[in-house]
């Protein structure tokens, strides 16, 4: 078998063509420690996590459906295929098949996708941004979260996995895998991680938080879709990537490989949160033994806790961004309150809560929502004077997130309030963020910081008149209005939620109304048997 798989892989690496790349934008955003060029390596290699068998085998299996356009290579039949196909579930006739992944049907519109609001964002931002002769998703110019010219202006990975949730959320299974066949050319099998850029040899240049993020899109696409691959590669980025960071270091996640010392809220929450729902899927080959269910609620309990512990204000109960601890020991809290790290929190500790049935992380959970939504605190945009009417200051790439915690948590808790908060954030981008020229969205939360033109919509609407403010990452490099993949994407998200919120509040309306009608025909039955 493994002489059959390495022949597999070879015709495999023939027909791909690795780019030589210079550093990404992302890199760009930090500051990398040089540690990593000075080591030898014989350390780098060290950094590799080790490999079961288990593992090397599903990664063979998946490389050998790495492209759509290479020859297709048989499976290998052995005894260990045999057994690893017997740890599979019996195949749901009414989803795709499993060897449908990675293999591509139409690229055109797809009107079906367009049936709701928000897919037919996702299916216009797949579009408008997706090409098909590179097979990547790029922008029309640099800008945001894009390379230069010399690559077509194509997406790094945070975005690619932005649009693979929103994928996931809105749109066919088939849509989704050609979203996530783009994400494949980001994939490191040596580390079991995605690049911030495309693989090639040599490329280290991954982030925790990027991959906490691809999980949580893989599981969602597992789940519309059924097929195994997702969850596997899932896993094995949980498992061999992440966890393991948790179980050598002094608690946290890093934000990029290069430099354990930062331990990032936006790595421990999307890590935590993965986990959970990994181990809440109903499936029974999903956690092979009881023990690794165990370890993977240890591993949520352990790093939430930890958040809660080193990262969230005592004050008014919001998370921070990061903890950098210095050479000496010393530990520096990085205080800045983006709303996604307390979305994360919110929706972590509610699906702890589920999976121990402990209120304790259930009043967490409440806690964080009750300061989010708070319109005097500090993730909202206080230049309007009337608290009633006053939006969240961050983008919508940030925004989504919060959303998935209000929407996880209103099964429990604040369940009107949290639908309403829900709604109106979904209808703020339909009213200041939707362009109706294109039916795009511009990124951010904040109209008057994109034009002139939306900062005149926003004093009309509020009569607060706010100018001169420009908010860049609406803007090419250029300093031009444009679009941008993950702002579109992370509006669809929130716009599918909205819809979820409000399909939810018709139906028990329609409930109560039957149980309103059943009621008033047993009152008129009654009275008319005392008349008689």
């Amino acid at each position: 078998m493994k002489r059959l798989v390495k022949k597999s892989i070879r015709k495999v690496k023939e027909k791909i063509k690795r780019p030589n790349q210079d550093a990404t934008p992302h890199q760009q955003q930090s500051v990398i420690s040089e540690q990593t060029d000075e080591m030898t390596t014989e350390q780098q290699q060290s950094m590799i996590p080790e490999q079961t068998d288990e593992m090397t085998l599903e990664q063979q299996l998946r490389e050998l459906h790495v492209r759509e356009n290479v020859e297709y290579v048989d499976e290998p039949h052995s005894d260990d295929f045999q057994r690893y196909q017997a740890q599979l579930p019996p195949p749901d006739p009414s989803k795709p098949t499993i060897s449908s992944f990675f293999r591509s049907e139409s690229y055109e519109f797809d009107p079906k996708n367009a049936e709701t609001e928000s897919g037919a964002l996702a299916e216009g931002t797949f579009q408008y941004f997706y090409c098909r002769e590179k097979h990547q998703f790029q922008g029309k110019v640099e800008h945001e979260s894009t390379l230069g010219k010399g690559n077509n202006f194509a997406y790094v990975l945070w975005p690619v996995s932005i649009m693979l949730h929103a994928a996931a959320d809105c749109l066919s299974p088939s849509r989704i895998n050609q979203v996530a066949l783009v994400q494949q050319e980001y994939w490191n099998k040596d580390y079991h991680a995605f690049c911030a850029w495309k693989m090639f040899l040599g490329n280290k240049d991954i982030y925790y938080d990027d991959n906490a993020h691809v999980v949580q899109a893989l599981v969602s696409s597992y789940e519309v879709t059924g097929q195994l691959e997702f969850l596997l590669q899932a896993k094995d980025v949980l498992e061999c990537f992440i966890m393991p960071f948790a179980k050598k270091e002094s608690g946290g996640i890093a934000w990029h490989l290069s430099d354990k010392k930062v331990r990032a809220a936006c790595s421990v929450g999307p890590a935590a949160i993965s986990a959970l729902r990994i181990r809440a899927l109903p499936s029974t080959h999903v956690i092979e033994t009881h023990d690794k269910a165990e370890a993977y609620l240890r591993f949520a309990t352990t790093i939430l806790t930890w958040l809660q512990v080193n990262l969230q204000d005592p004050k008014d109960k919001l998370i921070w961004d990061q903890l950098k601890i210095g050479e000496d020991g010393s530990k520096d809290i990085e205080r800045t309150k983006w709303s996604y790290n307390s979305g994360f929190a919110i929706h972590g500790f509610t699906l702890l809560y589920e999976a121990t049935n402990d209120h304790r992380y259930l009043s967490t959970a409440i806690e964080i929502a009750e300061a989010a939504m708070n319109p005097e605190g500090a993730l909202f945009d206080h230049c309007n004077p009337d608290q009633s009417q006053r939006m969240l200051s961050d983008g919508s790439f940030f925004l989504h997130h919060l959303v998935d915690g209000y929407l996880a948590l209103s099964k429990h808790a604040h369940t009107k309030k949290l639908r309403y908060e829900i709604v109106r954030i979904a209808k703020w981008g339909k009213e200041f963020m939707k362009d109706k020229e294109d039916s795009l969205y511009y990124r951010g939360s904040r109209p008057y910081t994109i034009s002139s033109k939306h900062a005149h919509q926003f004093y009309k609407k509020f009569g607060v008149g706010k100018t001169g403010e420009q908010n860049m990452q609406e803007r090419d490099k250029d300093g031009n209005l444009c679009k941008t993949m993950i702002g579109c994407a992370s509006w669809a998200r929130i716009i599918h939620a909205a819809e979820i919120v409000e399909a939810s509040i018709a139906k028990e309306s329609a409930g109560e109304a039957t149980v309103d009608k059943e009621a008033n025909e047993g009152m008129r039955e009654t009275t008319d048997a005392m008349h008689i």
